[in-house]
């Protein structure tokens, strides 16, 4: 098999379109479109958060302080920043999808959080049959 064909953060790239099911497993007719969880662009953003945090700890201890510690808070913030990311367009909602409006639908709905999350890290929503 040639190695190209093993490729499968290329195809991450291209947004994949699923239909949101609301708190009570119904349909909606919200169409959303997100990146797969290895897009060049994702893969940046996450290696930029951490490797900010891990610096921020490395000098805190090599000053003698202690490190921060990560709070709950700080990881659903981690989480909706995530998500919102991942989306890069929908339809069936009013708002333009912006990344402010990005940000708003998953702080305040985390079904639709989890389903932006899900989809994305389900690489074979991306790839082709090889």
């Amino acid at each position: 098999m040639d190695l190209d064909k093993l490729n499968i953060c290329d195809p991450c790239e291209t947004p994949y379109s699923f239909e949101y099911i609301d708190e009570n497993d119904q349909q909606t007719g919200i169409m959303l479109s997100v990146l797969g969880s290895q897009s060049k662009e994702l893969m940046k953003w996450m290696s930029s958060e951490i490797n900010t945090r891990r610096k921020k700890d490395a000098m805190q201890e090599k000053r003698g302080k202690a490190i921060d510690i990560q709070t709950l808070e700080d990881d659903i913030e981690f989480s909706i920043e995530s998500a919102a990311r991942r989306l890069k367009g929908w339809t069936g909602i009013t708002q333009e999808c912006t990344p402010e409006n990005a940000i708003k639908l998953c702080t305040i709905n985390p079904v639709v959080r989890a389903q932006i999350v899900d989809q994305s890290n389900n690489i074979g929503n991306f790839t082709k049959s090889k």
